[in-house]
């Protein structure tokens, strides 16, 4: 899978509450904390950029209207090409 998508494909995963919660408690708490991982990374990736922080705010509430941009976003910002945030989010 291309990074970008990987990355896209990792957020909106981490951001569907149903998938988390139907997790025991153990694992909850270990997806929970690899998406905060992983959207900490996205974030740091994107600051400065106006949309790109706005997309990926916007983007958990509503991931198909907000992914377009945030796929563009992340591509200006190079995320592809970071290590850390492409081994975060294959997980």
């Amino acid at each position: 899978m291309e990074p970008i998508t990987l990355i896209v494909t990792a957020l909106a995963a981490g951001a569907s509450a149903g998938a988390i919660d139907a997790l025991k408690d153990n694992a909850k708490e270990a997806a929970k904390a690899a998406y905060a991982k992983l959207r900490g990374l996205a974030r740091k990736r994107v600051a400065g950029r106006v949309d790109g922080e706005l997309a990926l705010e916007r983007y958990e509430a509503a991931p198909q209207k907000w992914e377009a941009v945030l796929t563009d976003e992340l591509t200006a910002a190079d995320a592809a090409n970071d290590a850390g945030l492409v081994a975060a989010a294959a997980g």
